[in-house]
């Protein structure tokens, strides 16, 4: 099943879906659906899955703005082992995390934690709140290197439904350059922004924090692009 139409403007009204009609454990084995739920036209549809994809996804593996299961991936991410933005679960990964077990990020909360700043029974951050202190210069890098993946993961779920949409060859590939690109500078930023935490102020935080700052810039540059082709792509959909 594929369906794909602009039931308005804008991403959150963007309605495509395809999903396997082979079944495991009750579930289809891919369901990716970006659009409106059909019972609530207000809210966006919720795909589920073993694979599942969407603005809110539920499955073994899902991936969206809000994402459950068992490995996720989104911006709210609820899992066994989750990474986003904001995550819960046994383990997370990402930017604020809350996990029964254990988590590294920005700012993490659970009984093994790692981070920034570190609240838990072992912790080792920059700022280690726990019973049991770990010195931050021997695991803090390790800890933290995970948080890689969030750049380009961030890339691929903001414009996912955009790629979903390019209907030629030309537009498809230009988006996933553009992507690619995203991720590209944005995971360079943010490895720069990390590693630069670990100099001392002087000549050697400079030759990471100068490349970093073009960096980041690109990813601002490539941002505006692809806002500016998802109007554009948007607008052509809505008159044919």
């Amino acid at each position: 099943m594929n369906t794909g139409k602009i039931l308005g403007h804008g991403l959150a009204i963007f309605e495509y879906r395809r999903t396997s009609r082979l079944k495991l454990i009750g579930l289809p084995l891919y369901d990716i659906w970006f659009g409106r739920d059909p019972a609530n036209p207000k809210g966006p549809a919720t795909a589920k899955g073993v694979l599942a994809v969407g603005y809110v996804a539920k499955g073994v593996v899902a991936m969206g703005h809000v994402a459950s299961g068992c490995l996720t991936f989104g911006i709210l991410s609820v899992g066994v082992l989750a990474f986003g933005v904001i995550t819960t679960g046994l383990l997370g990964v990402g930017v604020i995390n809350l996990a029964l077990v254990a988590a590294t990020g920005a700012i993490s909360l659970a009984p093994h934690a790692f981070g920034v700043v570190a609240v838990g029974s072992t912790a080792s951050g920059l700022f280690a709140l726990g019973l049991e202190i770990l010195d931050a210069t021997q695991t803090l890098k390790i800890a933290i290197a995970p948080l890689i993946i969030l750049a380009p993961l961030g890339a691929l779920l903001e414009y996912l439904p955009v790629l979903l949409m390019a209907r030629s060859r030309r537009e498809h590939s230009v988006l996933v350059r553009s992507v690619m690109s995203l991720g590209i500078a944005s995971t360079g930023a943010m490895v720069g922004c990390f590693g630069s935490s670990f100099w001392y102020v002087g000549p050697q935080s400079l030759l990471i924090l100068i490349p970093t700052f073009g960096l980041s810039g690109l990813a601002g540059i490539l941002t505006v692009r692809l806002n500016r082709l998802s109007r554009l792509l948007f607008e052509s959909l809505k008159e044919s």
